[in-house]
């Protein structure tokens, strides 16, 4: 798959999507989400056994993301990272549940048949997650960094939008920690009057910083009344 791609990031299989153990690890499969029905002990013995290629197995690690649902491997080349040589920036674009019975297709996920039913409506992901309160193993959003960082000065030019009108966000954010990190500022917006149903909040805009230490920068979030937005 990569090679005929030339895909260089991390293949993830769907919610249960994983078919088989050494078809799936030989063809790029990085990551089995979230049981490790074929990733977990069934791949360590095929790399015992030498079934899957050596290109697999170079950067063969375990991790635990659910205490109750198993462990599944993944190969990523993290050895940069590890002595804290650079920071990593990166932050989840999806949420992760403690446990599979808060994920928000729990009972309708994977179906019957090949067939699953879409009951979650706009409260797919974190939105889900704030609707009922649920406390995730990691929020969206969530990521590590060997810096650190410091939001001020947060200004909103209104509290209110009408017919034309703009809402401009603009916040400062700071390196304060001793090495040089990229950090994504994000915008969430709470409909707080709002004629039907709606998420808690909803991301509305993100922009990624780089900052060495001590350096700050101010961001820019412009919003019109489609909630359209422009990063400045």
């Amino acid at each position: 798959m990569k090679d005929d791609w030339g895909f260089t990031g991390v293949a993830i299989s769907d919610w249960g999507g994983a078919r088989s153990t050494v078809p799936m690890a030989n063809s790029g499969l990085d990551l089995e989400m979230p049981y490790g029905k074929y990733y977990d002990d069934k791949l360590l013995n095929a790399i015992k056994d030498g079934v899957v290629t050596e290109a697999n197995r170079e950067y063969e690690l375990q991790v635990d993301f659910y205490e109750n649902i198993g462990t599944c491997r993944c190969k990523l080349g993290f050895a940069p990272y590890e002595p804290g040589d650079i920071s990593p920036s990166g932050k989840l674009p999806v949420t992760f549940p403690k446990k599979w019975e808060d994920s928000p297709v729990y009972g309708t996920y994977p179906g019957k048949k090949e067939v699953a039913n879409y009951k979650e409506g706009i409260f797919v992901g974190y939105r889900h997650f704030d609707k009922e309160n649920i406390e995730p193993l990691f929020p969206f959003g969530y990521g590590l960094s060997y810096t650190t960082f410091e939001y001020s000065d947060l200004k909103i030019n209104q509290n209110t939008i009408g017919q034309g009108d703009t809402i401009v966000v603009k916040v400062a954010i700071r390196n304060s920690g001793e090495m040089a990190g990229d950090e994504i500022v994000q915008l969430y917006i709470s409909d707080k009057k709002a004629s039907v149903e709606r998420e808690v909040k909803s991301l509305k805009g993100f922009s990624r910083v780089s900052l060495i230490p001590d350096e700050s920068k101010s961001v820019q979030f412009k919003i019109d009344k489609n909630l359209e937005n422009e990063m400045l």
